[in-house]
């Protein structure tokens, strides 16, 4: 009788195992980061925003740069003017969405016309990329300082429109581009951190030029590990100005940073 006792109980807690593995499993604190120009600052009014967006996320943090620091609910108006927006609250969603369990952060620095070869050379004389590291690493001491355990996760990168608007820039952005990535991942110590970054539409400089930060774009991502590009020549401009992403734009553009930054990261980590 103490055999078949013993068994059985030994068959319920087998199968209880096999039907929750997942239950177990603690919640991460994910870092985002995303940099760039005007397209990333965000063109398009917070009062045009339509919802769910129009709301704060209070189940996603962003870090208040432009108002000297500290984390807030993501909502629309953390840009340079205070009243638009760009991918981030998309963004945001929909990593969330992704990863219900974990607490999503996300540090967005983006000053509008800036160069690469020049602002963003992570050299140490480029000032966008300073304030921008300066950025990261005050997200991360809070963090760590509150107990947590920061991983960035992965950076998505809109820029290269105002490279486009010397040859001397253009013919470089392939070089530059590459220096950037890798010294962005030196930085933070992440090695294989996924990167996603959009390419620039043909609105601006002369069109070779701007054919070459393209095409630059797409090579790089091409051939650098956990590096790709997403599309934005269809990205409507209605509800900003010509060359810039409109109030539907924005939130396609941010739902197309996080599918490809979903695709990047480790199968594992998907739906944590």
């Amino acid at each position: 009788m103490s055999f078949t006792i013993r068994h059985y109980f030994r068959y319920i807690v087998f199968t209880i195992c096999i039907l929750c593995p997942v239950v177990l499993a603690s919640a991460e604190t994910k870092l985002f980061l995303l940099g760039g120009q005007s397209n990333m600052d965000g063109r398009p009014k917070t009062g045009n925003i339509p919802a769910p967006y129009d709301r704060p996320q209070t189940n996603v943090r962003i870090w208040d740069y432009f108002k000297g620091g500290g984390w807030k609910d993501l909502r629309a108006g953390f840009s340079e003017s205070g009243k638009t927006y760009g991918p981030e609250v998309s963004f945001g969603a929909s990593l969330k969405k992704a990863f219900p369990r974990d607490d999503i952060y996300i540090v967005k620095y983006a000053n509008g016309g800036t160069n690469q070869a020049v602002q963003w050379n992570p050299n140490g004389t480029g000032g966008e990329y300073n304030k921008f590291k300066s950025a990261v690493e005050a997200a991360v001491k809070n963090l760590t300082n509150a107990g947590c355990k920061p991983k960035i996760c992965g950076m998505i990168w809109m820029q290269g429109e105002s490279d486009t608007l010397k040859h001397r820039y253009a013919v470089k952005y392939e070089k530059n581009l590459r220096n950037f990535i890798s010294k962005v991942r030196d930085d933070f110590d992440t090695s294989d951190m996924p990167f996603v970054l959009g390419r620039i539409v043909t609105f601006y400089g002369d069109p070779a030029d701007n054919a070459l930060v393209r095409a630059a774009q797409v090579t790089v991502a091409k051939d650098t590990k956990n590096v790709a590009w997403i599309d934005t020549d269809d990205l409507s401009w209605k509800g900003a100005y010509d060359g810039h992403y409109g109030t539907e734009g924005q939130i396609i553009l941010g739902r197309r940073f996080a599918a490809k930054i979903l695709e990047l990261l480790k199968p594992d980590a998907v739906g944590k």
